[in-house]
């Protein structure tokens, strides 16, 4: 049986080599407890002390035993100066490192990996693999289990042969369960996958699949809405059977996974149950990601959006702030060197000698001047007036609306809401607009908008008093606020489900919950 590759060379590697240490920790992971020394003391060759120091240090660290050829040489140069010892001859008899292993295991109350350990984590691999995401994940699950259990950590081919084995005993259970419903109407649309692309001659429509554009074009992204779509309602068709066959989450990703890396010939050569299986793992997988790729170019425009919208706020306003700072000068010029004046010849009218209706007469001619200036102070705040509403941040973001339409509306209509774990006022407003396109005003839900946003609506042009531009561009930010903050859910995500999703469901754990508890060391918490 091929073992399944759980670690890529490096990580292999790195699992196999033992920690690199700096100075400071040397001296306390290479510090004897007076037992073990006592033992070092009684073996007779340097090296051989060297060697059985370096090995009690890292179990002391990792629980692990490593090949001596990969102990660190700056280890070994400090374990031989600390303790004063010469090597002379590099040479160790394999039951000599044996007996040093078994000498270690048992000053820290260890054990050698046997047949009952690896029951244990075959046990428990079988469980992990509804719950971690990756083989890789299992492995190191594995790893800290049997550190809990009191054993060595076993070698890579230990554990690999548990993992390989149950993540095969679990796909046979689910091909046995997929094996009655292989002509199931439902399955028939995977075949589209297999077939030769018209469009690509020489290639499979699979291909087409495989690939997503991050693109933030409008024609982009409504050709990955359509892709989205097509994956989204075979996978719906599907549901029943994915359910039935107990086909969980991560094990559809890890072989969606392999389809995605593979030659659409190593499927062809499979059984057609096999087909089948590693095309619904694909069909799941994708619908997924896709969905999170989609929410992310939603995000990303609106953020974009609203940036921009910032920015020409922030630099109209610094330009009305710098004329009105002008027009202020104008005002207090006009007061000072017109408005004031008349006011001084006014006085003096009064106060000279000359006949009454040739004071009211001069007085009216100064009055009527007054006025003028009066109005021409009016004009200049009025038109400063003006200027402020029409480059108001709410005005610049319905200037942007079209285009964000272009982008998102294809995206918000295709995707798949979660109808119990999200925001209501916002789900009716997307179902308002998936049905109508938002554009009648008499109807359109409003709960989800500040009273600031609901007033800022309503304008008093008879031609168009609601701006329905504005309230799409409401729309559009409300949802991708809504996405990030955890509001607003996915029902086909990996990202941006439901936090409660992520929970183990509330009866397994009450009918499970003392395995839990004990299996993370939580026993004190039993009630």
């Amino acid at each position: 049986m091929p073992l399944i590759q759980i670690l890529s060379y490096s990580q292999k590697k790195e699992f196999e080599t033992p920690p690199f240490l700096n100075n400071e920790s040397r001296q306390e992971i290479f510090s004897l407890p007076l037992t073990i020394e006592r033992q070092m003391i009684a073996i007779d060759k340097a090296i051989n002390k060297v060697r059985f120091i370096a090995m009690f240090g890292y179990f002391k660290v990792t629980r692990s035993f490593y090949e001596p050829s990969t102990f660190h040489e700056n280890d070994i140069d400090y374990i031989a100066r600390r303790y004063d010892l010469k090597i002379d001859d590099v040479s160790s008899a394999k039951n000599t490192i044996s007996l040093y292993k078994k000498m270690i295991r048992e000053h820290f109350g260890y054990m050698a990996p046997d047949e009952n350990l690896k029951q244990k984590l075959i046990n428990e691999s079988q469980r992990l693999i509804v719950g971690l995401s990756t083989p890789k994940a299992i492995f190191y699950a594995l790893v800290e289990s049997a550190i809990a259990y009191r054993y060595e950590v076993p070698s890579y081919t230990f554990l690999s042969k548990i993992i390989t084995e149950a993540m095969n005993t679990h796909r046979g259970n689910i091909f046995e369960r997929l094996k009655s419903y292989s002509a199931h109407t439902a399955l028939q649309p995977l075949e589209l996958f297999l077939q030769t692309d018209d469009t690509l001659p020489g290639r499979y429509t699979i291909a087409r699949f495989k690939k997503f554009s991050h693109s933030l074009r409008p024609l982009k992204i409504k050709e990955e809405v359509r892709t989205y779509e097509t994956l989204r309602n075979i996978h719906t068709s599907l549901t029943d059977i994915i359910r039935d066959i107990r086909l969980e989450e991560n094990t559809a990703r890890h072989y969606a996974q392999w389809v995605e890396k593979s030659d659409v010939h190593q499927i062809l050569r499979k059984a057609k149950y096999k087909q089948q299986f590693d095309l619904i793992c694909f069909v799941a997988h994708q619908t997924r990601i896709r969905s999170d790729q989609l929410c992310e170019i939603l995000v990303q425009s609106v953020q974009s959006a609203k940036l921009s919208a910032l920015r020409e706020h922030q630099n109209a306003y610094f330009l009305q702030r710098q004329s009105r700072s002008k027009a202020s000068v104008e005002i207090a010029d006009l007061v000072k060197n017109r408005l004031i004046p008349k006011l001084h010849t006014i006085k003096k009218m009064l106060a000279s000698d000359i006949g009454s209706d040739e004071k009211i007469r001069l007085i009216s001619v100064q009055v009527e001047a007054m006025i003028a200036d009066e109005e021409e102070k009016k004009t200049y705040l009025d038109a400063h007036d003006e200027l402020e509403d029409h480059i108001g941040y709410h005005t610049i973001l319905e200037e942007r609306s079209r285009k964000l339409q272009n982008r998102v509306s294809d995206i918000i209509k295709g995707l798949e809401f979660d109808e119990k774990e999200s925001d209501k006022s916002l789900l009716k407003a997307i179902a308002f607009l998936k049905t109508t396109g938002g554009n009648i005003t008499a109807k359109l839900p409003m709960e989800f908008l500040g009273e600031e946003e609901k007033n800022s609506l309503l304008q008093s042009t008879t031609d168009e008093p609601f701006r329905i531009s504005l309230y799409k561009m409401f729309l559009f930010i409300a949802i991708a606020e809504g996405i990030k903050s955890g509001s607003l859910n996915l029902k086909n995500s990996y990202r941006y489900r439901a936090f409660n999703d992520y929970l183990i469901d509330m009866g397994e754990y009450n009918r499970t919950k003392e395995l839990y508890l004990k299996r993370y060391g939580m026993d004190k918490l039993k009630s």
